[in-house]
This record gives C-alpha cells, structure tokens and sequence, in this order.
C-alpha cells in the first residue's frame, strides 16, 4: 500500500491542484487536513471537495480556541505587529497549523507532509521551519514549489482535472483569512500604484460609507489579555467576533502594506483587521498608563522582535520562549478598561482607567491640588545638564551646518579664514549696504559701505579675539553693534545668539553662492 501524506488543505487553487499532482507525481495518498482558526466557511462543503479531488480522508479540526489563547492574545500581549502595520493574521495561524500537520501525521502513520505555499511566498518558510523544529524526520513536500506552473497553468490544469476552484484568470485574487484578520494579493494589486479594487475587501465598509455618527466602545483587560466589551465578560472567541463586526461597520481596519518578505522581495499587500486593530490600540494605551516609561521603551524594542519572530516562521524556537517569558512579565498590571471612539475608518482612545495606573493627577495637574514640587526643577536641571555643560567647556560643542559636523572654531582659525576672504563681499548688514573685508591687518578688519568711497574700521583683532572666546564659551554676549553681530553670526551660523538672556532677534539664510552663507536683520 502506498505511504501517505499530510496536506495542509485550504480548499483553494493550488491545494486543490496539489490533491490530484502528489498522487500522480509521488503515487502518495493524500489526507487532506484543514483547520479552523476562524475562516467562516463551509467546512462540509471543504471536506466534500477534497474527497472529490482524490483524497482518501478529509479531516477539519476546530483549532479556534487554541489560535485564541496560544497565538493571538500573546501576540497582542507582545503588541506585535510587522513592520509597524501588518498585525500577523496569517503569519501567526502557521505555527498552529505546523503543530497540528505533526500531529495527524503521527497519528496516521504519514511518511510526508505537505503545503500548498509558492517558493516567493513566506509561508512555506513558517510551515516548514516548524514541522523541523517539531519532527525533524518528517518529508516535507511543496507541490506549489515544484511543479513549476505559473497561476493562470495552475488554474487551466484544475479544470483540466475537473476541480472546482473560486478563482479566475479575470479574478486572481490570494486570499487568506482567520479571526484575526483577512489578507490579500496578486492580481491588479501587484500594481502598487493602483487603488484596490471594492472586490478586494469583504469584511469592512468603506470609511465614505460608514455611519455618520461615531460608535463607542469599553473594552476590559486583565494583565493585558481583553475580558470584556462594554462590561459583558466574553470568551476570547466571541470577543473578537463582536469586534470584528462592529470595527467593520466603521469601517475600521484596512490596511495597505508594502512589505519586506522574509525570503528578500517587497511585496503589496492588502489586510482586513478590524479587532486587530482596535485591540492592539487599546492595549498600547493601557500599557502607556500602567508600565514604566523604561518598562514602556524597552517593551517597544521587544514588540519589534517578538513581530519579526513570528513573520519569519520561528515560533518554535527558544528566543521565542525566552521573550515570551518577558512579555508575559510585563503585563503583571496591565489591567483596567479603554474607551475607544470608532469613526470613519479610525479607532482612538478616548479614556482609560487602570486600578494600577502610574498616571498621578496630583502630580500632573497645573490647576489647584498640584502637587508637584517645583522648587527642586533647577536642582534637578544642574546635575542632569552637567555632563553637557563640561563636554561643551572642554571641547566645544559639534553642530551641522551643509550636511558636515562643524567645531567650534579657535580665534586663529577664524582669523586665518577672515583673511582668506579679503576684498570680497561677506554679508548684508541692512537691506541698503553690503559690507566688504577690504583690508586685514593686526588692527583688524576695515570695510567698505557699498556707494561709499570711504573705508571705516569694521571689528578690532583684540576686541573680536575677547568677545569670540566668550561667544564660544558662553554662547553669549552683551550688546554689541551690528557689525559684531553679523559678523560672528556669519562665522558661526549653526550657534543661537542670545545677548543678555533675549535672543537677538535675527535670522540666517544660508546660499550657496559663499560659503559663510548672507545675513539679513530680522524684521519684526
């Protein structure tokens, strides 16, 4: 009797086919295995069709509860989300549905597994990078991988073979879905300039479309898992349904994502995430209100990675255990109810309340009943500010200027560049005259007005040496004519000048034309 094989089974294009090739490539009998993590389909109808197409079993195991408690709320726990918009819908029912191919496999006494993922894809790097973590002996077969037919030829072969597919050449669309989101791509979205089309989105209204009041919604968590909606304690399960119909129907949770495949291609994506999204907000705003400003900034670095983990297929995996360790640390208090305000395809927060909040109302509040001790601010700014202020003393202070990092400069080098720039034109000093260097001795600089056939003494050396040390010092100094200020304001541009604690009320516009750049007066 032939071996058998394992097919993970969706009851689309390239499993269907898959079903009649592994038979007649492998001489494999097929068990068709396909699970439940919330596609809303027809399951009988699925099963039939499998049988149909050459299978000889068809299982459907109803992994809902499991794809709730074990994948999705850690994720939401973690805030996972790829690359700061796709909330892993697909990505996350991987893991479970390896876990379970292993399984049946086992039972059935199957030599193989198979899928039904391209080799673009990520999905046949989840699947198996799982099945070896698990079961590292088993045969993993890709017939999408190997049977080398474009889409339209996998499609012209299905009816070939007389299977029934929900797909077209006119409709090419990919599409996978579960409770925590639908997904979908190829056809005229791999256009990433074009709008997607009505047809690509089943679950949520267009935002134009949805009501013109907004929805309101309480949503209530216990160390960072939501228990309830509006006060009704609910099962993972239907919590999320409610919310995917009710975040829908305002049109909530379309997103549109150029995304970085595992395997090095960009590709367009579209995502339908209507409780994902609303969740995922809520439970940020939690966090912002019950963990450290530390706790919060490292959880973010975390997120990112726990995000990446789970796209890149390594759920089964030590770092996982390990940064789930911390995640599930971390929502020790994260506990208490967000508020959030669902209108024309956004979802804010609109209030939160936490019985272990860190928000102080006494201490954050500027009206009557402040409790916070303003007096030991200067105290508190001294020693927080010295390590700036000795850097700054010691070795100036690095600023940008052109795109170069740029040190405050010595007076030498100031003085050495002031006379590289004799007799040329420098910088505005009112809308009238513009001044040029015209001599550069060990008196100083002279100048000359335009019109004027006169050359007047422009800055001292010993006057311009004095003032320069304390401006890069300091970075201030008394009142002084406009001559000096424009002129140290032309040297070091990248400085604010203040004189005598008011700042001087001028403006710089650099141009490419001379390298110091020209100087107007600020006019009020």
């Amino acid at each position: 009797m032939a071996n058998k094989v394992v097919l993970a089974y969706s009851g689309g294009l390239d499993t269907s086919v898959a079903i009649k090739w592994l038979a007649q490539e492998y001489g494999l009998r097929v068990v068709a295995l396909t699970i439940d993590v919330g596609n809303e389909r027809d399951f009988s109808a699925i099963r039939e069709k499998a049988l149909n197409a050459g299978a000889v079993k068809a299982l459907v195991i109803d992994a809902k509860e499991l794809f709730v408690n074990y994948f999705i709320f850690p994720a939401l726990q973690a805030d996972a989300v790829y690359e700061g918009q796709y909330p892993l819908a697909t990505a996350l029912s991987r893991p479970l549905m390896a876990k379970l191919l292993v399984d049946v496999a086992s039972k059935e006494r199957a030599k193989a597994v198979a899928h039904g993922c391209t080799g673009k894809g990520n999905d046949q790097v989840r699947f198996e990078v799982g099945v070896n973590a698990l079961a590292p002996d088993l045969k993993i077969i890709a017939p999408a991988r190997e049977w080398g037919m474009n889409r339209e030829q996998t499609i012209s072969y299905a009816q070939r073979h007389g299977i029934p597919v929900p797909v077209t050449v006119a409709s090419p669309y990919s599409i996978d879905e579960n409770l925590w989101g639908r997904s979908i791509e190829c056809g005229v979205l791999e256009d990433p300039w074009t709008e997607p089309p009505a047809d690509v989105f089943s679950w949520t209204k267009h935002p134009a479309e949805a009501p013109d009041e907004p929805g309101y919604v309480e949503i209530g968590f216990d160390k960072g898992i939501p228990v309830s909606i509006d006060g009704q304690e609910m099962d993972g399960i239907s919590l999320i349904r409610q919310l995917n119909d009710l975040a829908s129907s305002h049109g909530v949770g379309r997103i549109d994502h150029i995304e970085n495949r595992l395997v090095g291609i960009k590709s367009r994506e579209i995502y339908e995430a209507p409780a994902a999204t609303v969740l995922l907000t809520a439970h940020q705003s939690l966090e912002a209100m019950t963990l450290s400003k530390d706790q919060a900034r490292f959880k973010q670095k975390v997120a990112m990675e726990y995000a990446d983990l789970i796209y890149n297929g390594l759920w089964f995996t030590s770092l996982h255990q390990d940064l789930a360790a911390y995640v599930k640390s971390s929502q020790r208090f994260v506990s208490g109810v967000v508020r959030l305000k669902l209108f024309k395809g956004s979802s804010s927060v609109v209030g939160r309340k936490s019985p272990f909040s860190l928000y102080d109302y006494g201490l954050a509040t500027y009206d009557k009943g402040d409790q916070f001790d303003q007096s030991a601010s200067p105290g508190f700014i001294h020693i927080w500010g010295l390590p700036v202020r000795t850097q700054a003393q010691v070795q100036g202070i690095s600023s940008l200027r052109g795109g170069e990092v740029m040190s405050y400069r010595s007076f030498e080098e100031v003085w050495q560049y002031i006379k590289s720039l004799e007799g040329k034109d420098v910088f505005t000093l009112c809308k009238h005259h513009k001044n040029h260097i015209e001599k550069v001795d060990e008196k100083g600089l002279t100048r000359r007005a335009e019109g004027s056939k006169k050359d007047t003494t422009f800055i001292s050396k010993a006057y311009f040496k004095r003032v320069w040390g304390n401006l890069v010092k300091h970075r201030e100094f008394a009142r002084v004519g406009y001559n000096f200020t424009y002129a140290c304001i032309a040297l070091l541009p990248e400085v604010e000048y203040f004189c005598k604690d008011r700042p001087l009320g001028l403006c710089l516009r650099q141009q490419n034309t001379h390298p110091l750049g020209e100087v107007k007066e600020y006019e009020e």
